[in-house]
């Protein structure tokens, strides 16, 4: 497999260059938005749901 170098030199500078390119582009900040308070649930219906046995 000859490659002439000029191709390969063309090849290795463009991986590079994208590469470049890139790394300069500054990360997408993705918003979150804030949590859910989930409010504990109440004791009735804790005791509602339980099953008491013997």
């Amino acid at each position: 497999m000859a490659v002439p170098p000029m191709l390969f030199e063309g090849a290795l500078l463009a991986i590079t260059l994208l590469l470049a390119v890139l790394a300069a582009i500054p990360p997408r900040i993705e918003r979150q938005w804030p949590p859910r308070v989930i409010s504990p649930p109440r004791l009735r219906v804790h005791l509602r749901l339980c099953v008491f046995r013997e």
